[in-house]
């Protein structure tokens, strides 16, 4: 999914936390392209390198729910719900607070 095909910049639903995992390289086109900024200013954050396996952060962030295109964000990562959808479902669900996915 690239920019253009978003759902809109639009601004992440109070109550909900965008985090957008990349890699390094990615992360360099994505400050370059204005694409970091973008996602910050709606209220998200763009991190690199986050390991999503155990011992991933979420739980221990007060988090209960994350909603993830990531199979294996969904099996790896403990103490938390798992909601399994595509981007744009993900996007959607940080824009709008619910989740519509499958």
């Amino acid at each position: 999914m690239s920019a253009p095909d978003l759902p809109g910049w639009q601004k992440v639903h109070r109550g909900v936390k965008l985090w957008v995992g990349t890699s390094y390289q990615v992360k360099v086109v994505a400050d370059r392209a204005g694409w970091t900024r973008k996602i910050e200013e709606a209220g998200g954050l763009l991190v690199t390198n986050l390991c999503m396996g155990p011992g991933a952060p979420f739980a221990a962030r007060g988090m209960r729910v994350v909603a993830t295109n990531s199979p294996r964000s969904a099996y790896y990562a403990p103490g938390v719900e798992h909601l399994y959808g595509s981007t744009r479902e993900c996007l959607e669900a940080v824009i709008s607070g619910r989740w519509r996915g499958r």
